[in-house]
């Protein structure tokens, strides 16, 4: 009966180290599959900080080659994130230059009216009285604005993204370097010097790398239904003056 009581022991101190790395785990699936919402309640899925750069440090090999093939992963994986954070800059650009280009459309048909011509007037295809149209050019300025603003926040998120790569690239460039040095021992410490703070930057930037949006991209026409059904009451001051200048 006491021959098996060496086995179970470490059987139990082995579940007993498990258990801090499941809860970590699930604690990180968890912040993986976090939702938000946008301003008009359309769900937005975004990927957690632990999605955008490589695994964690004991993911890896102990020792400096394993923080070079940790630097290499969180370097491939943050100039994706750049990509795409690239990529949905170019669809903001987009969308603001066909609310701008509509806003116009309607300006025109406005001071067109006020000039003489008769009420409903026509855009795209469409006819609009005077109330209709004013709601509508608020409807338009305020998604105008809120897409104004993801631009800025869009733009503060490709320069993190970047400052992340050109530190990550500088820490595998002087690890690279070192690594081909590898000749005496104070060559050694200095490389081990140069692993704990490599670890500690990747750690760092882990925290402040800026989630990326990757839900369905929506049309101008669907914003404009999203931001219509949001208005319980709305205000046409910001679309009356807009028409009014130049008129």
């Amino acid at each position: 009966m006491t021959s098996f009581e060496p086995q179970r022991r470490p059987q139990s101190r082995k579940r007993k180290s498990l258990l801090p790395i499941i809860l970590i785990l699930g604690f990180v699936f968890w912040l993986s599959k976090r939702n938000e919402k946008d301003k008009f309640g359309v769900t937005l899925r975004t990927t957690s900080s632990t999605e955008i750069l490589a695994k964690q440090r004991d993911a890896y090999p102990e020792g400096p080659e394993g923080t070079v093939a940790r630097l290499e992963d969180s370097l491939g994986q943050a100039e994706a994130t750049l990509t795409t954070l690239q990529s949905e800059r170019r669809v903001l650009e987009r969308q603001v230059a066909d609310t701008d280009a509509l806003l116009g459309e309607f300006k025109t048909a406005y001071l067109s009216a006020k000039n003489g011509s008769p009420w409903p007037v026509p855009v795209r295809g469409r006819s609009y009285s005077e109330a209709q149209l004013t709601s509508k050019v608020q409807s338009l300025l305020e998604i105008r604005e809120q897409l104004g603003n993801q631009q800025t926040i869009k733009d503060q998120h490709v320069a993190q993204a970047q400052t992340i790569i050109d530190g990550i690239s500088t820490k595998l460039d002087g690890m690279r370097a070192e690594l081909a040095r590898q000749e005496t021992k104070r060559e050694l410490e200095k490389l081990k010097q140069l692993s704990e703070e490599a670890d500690q930057y990747v750690d760092q930037k882990v925290e402040e790398a800026p989630s990326v949006n990757t839900g369905p991209v929506r049309t101008l026409d669907e914003l404009i239904e999203a931001s219509e059904g949001a208005q319980a009451t709305p205000s046409n001051q910001k679309a009356l003056e807009f028409l009014k200048v130049g008129g």
